[in-house]
């Protein structure tokens, strides 16, 4: 093999490298040229289905899911009016998502949910938290997680415990206090050896405390103690669901625990065995 031809496929190496590279770099994270297309397709949808709309382009990123680049617009000053403009590589407009984010209010409630959840977190902070343990009264050793959220609904499908979607205004401000004493729920998740409804009542008015103490207020209390982590066994867990909040009191709390715990539990075995019926039923007809 001569010098010249060895030095021809050394430069066709290369140049496979350099498109190699560009290629996945393309994929990964676009490119410029087709990022400014994006932007200046954005500033033109904002002028024909916003016009005189304060709108501004906040952002561009390649979108490897959905292979466009997706603008995100912004009104100046506003927490809730913000959505996203979906842009072909050649700048050609897409979509965009105005509709479900600010009439619809899905940022808002988005807003309202991160807040309440950055709000919970604040118990795994107390001093009864350190690392994730908690010192619970009659109970060593065991881990307790802790996470707050708002439950919303539509009103077309009620749900008991929350807040329709629909009262929600864009950019309204909200006492969380208020919203989690109406749709609050705070998800417990308690791993223990000493597996009884009156370990699980001890951890429940201890978690209670500790909310009151960080003034998180809450609706139902969805609890789960289990003697393994992800127990699944129904004589490995107990559950207490959708639990009220005034009903977390400690006269009887182990007993309604208990009786929650099999109501549950009554549901979990009904909907078992509807879908192994149906699954034999599909297997038949198959």
């Amino acid at each position: 093999m001569s010098r010249r031809f060895r030095k021809i496929l050394g430069i066709a190496a290369l140049l496979g490298l350099v498109f190699l590279t560009g290629f996945f770099i393309n994929a990964f994270y676009g490119n410029p040229v087709s990022a400014l297309l994006a932007r200046n397709t954005a500033r033109q949808v904002l002028e024909e289905q916003f016009p005189g709309e304060p709108y501004t382009v906040e952002s561009c990123g390649y979108n490897l899911k959905n292979g466009c680049y997706t603008v995100r617009v912004s009104r100046e000053g506003s927490m809730d009016d913000w959505f996203d403009i979906d842009v072909e590589p050649d700048g050609t407009f897409r979509s965009h998502d105005y509709a479900d984010r600010v009439p619809n209010c899905r940022n808002t409630w988005n807003r309202l949910s991160q807040d309440y959840y950055d709000l919970g977190k604040t118990v795994m902070e107390l001093p009864d938290f350190p690392e994730g343990k908690a010192s619970l009264p009659g109970v060593s050793g065991e881990s307790v997680y802790v996470s707050a959220h708002l439950r919303f609904c539509d009103r077309e499908y009620p749900e008991e415990y929350s807040i329709f979607v629909e009262d929600l205004k864009v950019d309204g401000v909200y006492d969380l206090a208020e919203l989690g004493a109406v749709a609050g729920e705070l998800n417990i998740r308690a791993v223990s050896e000493d597996l009884t409804p009156e370990t699980a009542a001890s951890i429940m008015l201890k978690i209670h405390e500790l909310t009151e103490e960080a003034g998180i207020r809450y609706a139902v209390m969805d609890f789960s103690l289990e003697r393994q982590k992800n127990s699944r066994e129904p004589e490995d867990y107990i559950a207490a669901p959708l639990f009220p909040v005034s009903e977390i009191t400690p006269d009887g709390l182990a007993e309604r625990i208990r009786e929650a715990d099999a109501v549950y539990k009554a549901w979990v075995e009904a909907e078992d065995a509807a879908a192994q019926e149906a699954e034999n039923a599909a297997k038949g007809t198959a």
